[in-house]
């Protein structure tokens, strides 16, 4: 539209072009910072896979250090080995079905 002459000045094609190209580069901003916090996101949960990876081994350094029966091992948190529940035999229910 070339003959497009608004009356009111906020709304000429300079202005409209200016706040789509404002628009444009705040939606870039947006995306940019979205990026960011998925990286963020993807780096905090390394580190915290790092430190669970880390206490497990430790748990396991306890183990081989003092052995599987030690109070040592149940302060970090496993059991004993004497202490572990023995497993058990168990029986399937007999079946009631005649034929």
């Amino acid at each position: 539209m070339e003959d497009y002459a608004p009356s009111n000045k906020d709304y000429t094609v300079a202005k409209l072009q200016a706040l789509s190209n404002t628009m444009g580069e705040e939606q870039d901003k947006e995306t940019q910072a979205d990026a960011a916090v998925k990286a963020a996101r993807d780096d905090a949960t390394s580190a915290e896979w790092d430190f669970y990876n880390a206490i497990i081994a430790a748990k396991q350094q306890v183990t081989a250090q003092y052995g599987a029966d030690s109070n040592k091992v149940q302060a970090v948190g496993l059991p004993k080995k004497t202490e572990r529940a023995k497993p058990t035999r168990t029986t399937p229910p007999a079946s009631d079905t005649k034929k």
